[in-house]
């Protein structure tokens, strides 16, 4: 997803990345990315050729089934992309923002729950924000992924949001640890 965002047919992505402010250094703290636009199967082909298996496509909720059942599409298309890291900086999920103005289509899409990502559990920017929490024996709890990226582009770095949901007990805990 990095990749294809540095592409030059990520224009509409970069330019709404722009309109928010998002600086490139920040773009690449938070591994921001955009899927392709182009093919319905994008990541489905590029996952193959690294050896990843549809099964594991599917337990992960990289893709769903056609409605037909006649094979797989990539779950995230034409999204600027937000990988969600568990406290230790591995990526155990996704958010994805529409790029259209198709409200049609659902403007926020995260990973469904596997045995990774437990949404109810995470907050976004907990990756980095820990020692920042830790240090200032404060956290700030913001609204969503853009909030958290705009504040600590500014040097705002104790500060999370949680994933699209109400803040949860596990969330607290997560906060208190």
């Amino acid at each position: 997803f990095c990749d294809n965002l540095e592409a030059n047919s990520a224009k509409e992505a970069i330019e709404y990345l722009k309109k928010r402010n998002i600086s490139y250094e920040t773009r690449k703290l938070f591994h921001l990315g955009v899927t392709q636009t182009k093919r319905w199967d994008a990541l489905i082909v590029f996952l193959k050729s690294k050896g990843v298996s549809t099964k594991e496509m599917l337990e992960l909720g990289l893709i769903i089934p056609k409605k037909d059942n006649s094979g797989y599409i990539d779950r995230f298309r034409n999204r600027l992309m937000f990988p969600i890291f568990d406290t230790t900086g591995k990526i155990v999920g996704f958010g994805g923002r529409r790029l259209s103005n198709d409200i049609k289509v659902q403007k926020y899409l995260n990973s469904p729950e596997t045995h990774l990502f437990k949404k109810s559990h995470m907050l976004y920017g907990m990756n980095i924000a820990k020692s920042h929490i830790r240090k200032n024996n404060t956290v700030l709890l913001v609204e969503g992924y853009l909030d958290v990226i705009q504040m600590m582009q500014h040097g705002i770095m104790n500060c999370v949001a949680p994933l699209g949901t109400s803040l949860t007990k596990e969330q607290i805990k997560s906060i208190i640890r």
